[in-house]
């Protein structure tokens, strides 16, 4: 395994690495935690280390399960197929192109409202909003304050698309994750792990989807 830039010694970053010959993002986050842990998602790998643990020790440990991550990542591109091929089958390209025109315009309204509602909650301002089919997250804030969301969160549950807008909101004032940001977003989402795994666990879907997908006790 190598990198294809060398990690910054940041709290949290995102990189390129390389595994078994294929190239993976891969997010890292140092916390104090006291071991080292892989997640596999289909934005890519996220790796979660001790602050102190030196970067050849994180490699040895990627390296020595390398088979391991490729399997799963794998079997997680085979089930987004799938649902590709389910969605594809039952949408014309035309039907696709009309729909999301108009959940695009949909997002824009709904999200905005929301923005605003939580900025004016947290007191803070934005510059303007934009909506994309980012391919890594489902929403983002630059340090401009531009706030950018995922077309399809508007297919999303209501608290889900809440959860998201209040996380970018609370970056207007911690541009990182640390644990007075995640204490920012509890304080205007008292609930928001468990929209947080929803997200997580039926991200794959709702990136295919093209219908609203419910929030239930067996979807989280």
């Amino acid at each position: 395994m190598r990198y294809t830039y060398p990690m910054r010694n940041y709290q949290e970053s995102q990189e390129k690495i390389i595994l078994a010959g294929r190239e993976f993002t891969c997010r890292f986050v140092r916390s104090e935690r006291r071991s080292i842990s892989v997640e596999i998602g289909e934005n890519g790998l996220t790796v979660r280390a001790p602050k102190r643990v030196p970067e050849t020790e994180i490699e040895r440990f990627l390296k020595s399960r390398q088979h391991w991550i490729l399997a799963h990542y794998d079997a997680m591109l085979e089930k987004q197929k799938k649902i590709a091929a389910e969605t594809d089958s039952n949408l014309s390209d035309i039907q696709k192109t009309a729909l999301e025109k108009r959940y695009r315009e949909l997002a824009r309204e709904h999200l905005t409202k929301r923005a605003d509602y939580y900025a004016d909650l947290y007191h803070v301002s934005y510059r303007r909003i934009t909506i994309r089919e980012q391919k890594t997250r489902w929403g983002s804030c630059s340090s401009s304050g531009t706030l950018s969301f995922h077309w399809r969160l508007i297919l999303a549950p209501p608290a889900v698309m809440d959860y998201v807008v209040a996380h970018e909101i609370c970056h207007l004032k911690h541009m990182n994750h640390s644990p007075a940001f995640w204490a920012e977003v509890e304080r205007l989402l008292p609930d928001y792990r468990k929209y947080r795994l929803w997200l997580k666990k039926n991200g794959s879907r709702l990136q295919q989807s093209y219908e609203p997908l419910p929030y239930s006790s067996t979807s989280t």
